[in-house]
């Protein structure tokens, strides 16, 4: 950072929080903020906050209370309820444990009321986090899961009951739609897909093939469509933006038999498992609209977010970035 831009920086004014907005369009830096961070809590671009505050040389140098202007668009994320590492096991209602005191206790701390903080997943509980869904635009199903941890403000561990994704080269699953479709998907998710494909062969004898990949948002609500305005069953209850196969970071899979057809009805929960273990969220899991061939890495992100990060232009190569 420049000289001047360190000595004309203007302290926050009584009564302005860090984080907060005391104007439009203005945002006062907290301890251990970055540009990187406030641009991806703001749902904008690096580049379009750095163009904003031309004084700012280091995006990764700021301080405590210095005013950063906002790009047109920045919208800023609601406050984490909980802290940012610890575990994220899945919580329903009949859990018990250190977990389920801290979501009780940013529940209550965000105005969500789940009862006593006694450490037991009771009714009062799953109706707290039933009310916080809704209030975040995702699934409202009770469950605390990957994309309710994320939204509570905590990414999914890599601990116990969570696997960390897989990295590095792309392995081949033998089967050229497949690789195909893998290819497509997110970089971020490329390797965890052929992976899991892998796994399953290898430790239950079944042959997958990826069915669906990304899917474009024409091509979701064409989806979407259908059994409402076009002929045939409903299959989604995802609008074009809102399923996370528009940003590929989903995949369908079915089961392939030796003689080439394609078998429904394999066994959908022994493959669950094995996606679950390896960090993947099953769409056997769901409650409204059960969907037992899918899964998705989402990140912590919801699709609202993803949204604003494709429309700010905060991607790479085509694909949002998700970290």
């Amino acid at each position: 950072m420049s000289l001047e831009a360190v000595s004309n920086r203007a302290a926050s004014p009584a009564g302005d929080e860090p984080g907060a907005a005391p104007e439009s369009g203005v945002y006062i830096a907290r301890r251990d903020d970055t540009l990187s961070t406030i641009a991806r809590d703001h749902g904008v671009s690096l580049r379009s906050l750095l163009d904003a505050n031309p004084g700012v040389l280091n995006p990764d140098v700021i301080y405590p209370d210095q005013r950063i202007a906002l790009p047109e668009g920045a919208v800023a994320r609601p406050p984490a309820l909980v802290a940012a590492e610890g575990p994220t096991p899945k919580l329903e209602e009949g859990a018990r444990g250190p977990v389920v005191s801290e979501l009780q206790r940013g529940l209550a701390g965000g105005g969500f009321d789940p009862g006593p903080v006694d450490g037991v997943f009771g009714p009062r509980t799953g109706g707290a986090v039933r009310e916080f869904q809704a209030s975040r635009g995702i699934e409202v199903d009770g469950i605390v899961g990957r994309q309710t941890w994320g939204e509570l403000g905590r990414t999914a561990s890599t601990g116990p009951g969570g696997a960390a994704p897989v990295s590095g080269d792309v392995a081949a699953t033998g089967d050229a739609a497949t690789d195909r479709r893998i290819a497509g998907l997110h970089p971020e998710v490329r390797a965890t897909a052929a992976a899991f494909v892998n796994r399953v062969e290898q430790e239950l004898g079944i042959q997958l093939r990826v069915t669906q990949g990304y899917r474009s948002i024409a091509e979701q609500n064409a989806l979407y469509a259908q059994g409402r305005t076009a002929p045939g069953d409903i299959v989604t209850n995802a609008r074009g933006g809102s399923s996370y196969h528009n940003y590929g970071l989903a995949f369908d899979v079915v089961e392939v038999r030796p003689d080439g057809s394609v078998n429904w009805d394999t066994d959908w929960a022994a493959i669950g498992r094995i996606g679950e273990n390896m960090g993947l969220e099953w769409g056997g899991n769901w409650t409204r609209l059960v969907d037992r061939p899918h899964f998705q890495m989402d990140f912590g992100l919801s699709t609202t977010q993803l949204r604003q990060r494709l429309n700010s232009g905060d991607t790479s190569n085509g694909f949002v970035n998700v970290r």
